[in-house]
């Protein structure tokens, strides 16, 4: 049974979103749109949407996927977080492609990080040409937008993208406060595992993008070149023992020639 009631204005009007006053049942942090029945077509698809906001559910629904929830007009909350994986381990973010989808994603990675826990987590889908669920649906349909589900970003890439987008570290001064503001982020997970092997991602990442790996720019071309460079050692080195035998073969058949006359030498003069 309906626990509010909640509205969305039509034009550029604020509040964007209103929402019935909250009650013992009714809490805004706790309650997601449509959750009530994406739930068993979650389970069924195995996948979980999370929207900006019910209107796009609403579109999600009229092409077919029934599988999108929403929070009601506020930022994804850490309850809603965890209510959703109740429902499936990685729910996908889908936000609009514009600059607010953007920040939404960035604020969501900031409610997210303090209670991952191992096997949970959050992918994140962007709609390309800055466009929202239903101008999207509208224009490429159903199918496209189920391809664009198979190109979903992890939790930690979006982390990554937070702090290094459209930014240059050509400094040991900039470099440096990249690698302290990545710590501080990280030593915000609460499970230490986790944290743990965010701290090795991310340090593999400022050694290979930023730091001195950064050469080779990624580190499939680092690896190359590596191989090249001990390629080339292995084959200095293998050449230069080669050279030694013949040196020593040679010092080998000098010694026995002066021997063999000194031999003679004695025999035929005595004297000597």
């Amino acid at each position: 049974r309906p626990i509010a009631f909640g509205g969305r204005v039509m034009g550029d009007a604020q509040p964007k979103y209103l929402n019935s006053p909250e009650t013992p049942i009714f809490q805004k942090r706790r309650i997601l749109y449509n959750m009530n029945y994406a739930r068993d077509k979650a389970f069924e698809a195995k996948r979980l949407l999370i929207c900006e906001g019910y209107m796009d559910v609403i579109a999600l629904d009229a092409y077919g996927i029934g599988y999108a929830v929403a929070p009601l007009g506020t930022a994804l909350t850490e309850d809603q977080i965890m209510e959703t994986w109740r429902v499936n381990a990685e729910p996908i973010c889908c936000f609009d492609g514009d600059g607010a989808g953007v920040r939404a994603a960035m604020r969501s990675v900031d409610r997210a990080l303090p209670i991952l826990k191992p096997g949970y987590s959050l992918q994140f889908l962007f709609l390309p040409d800055k466009q929202d669920p239903d101008e999207f649906l509208k224009a490429k349909g159903q199918g496209e937008f189920l391809k664009l589900l198979t190109t979903t970003k992890p939790l930690k890439d979006i982390l990554w993208q937070k702090y290094t987008e459209e930014k240059v570290f050509d400094t040991p001064e900039k470099k440096a406060l990249l690698e302290k503001t990545m710590k501080e982020e990280v030593a915000k997970i609460a499970d230490e595992t986790v944290r743990n092997y965010y701290a090795q991602d991310l340090s593999n990442r400022l050694y290979y993008e930023i730091g001195k790996g950064a050469k080779s720019a990624y580190k499939k071309e680092y690896e190359y070149t590596s191989k090249f460079e001990r390629a080339s050692r292995n084959y200095k080195e293998k050449n230069s023992q080669s050279l030694k035998v013949e040196v020593v073969h040679s010092s080998k058949v000098i010694d026995e020639a002066v021997v063999k006359f000194l031999i003679a030498a004695m025999i035929y003069c005595p004297e000597l």
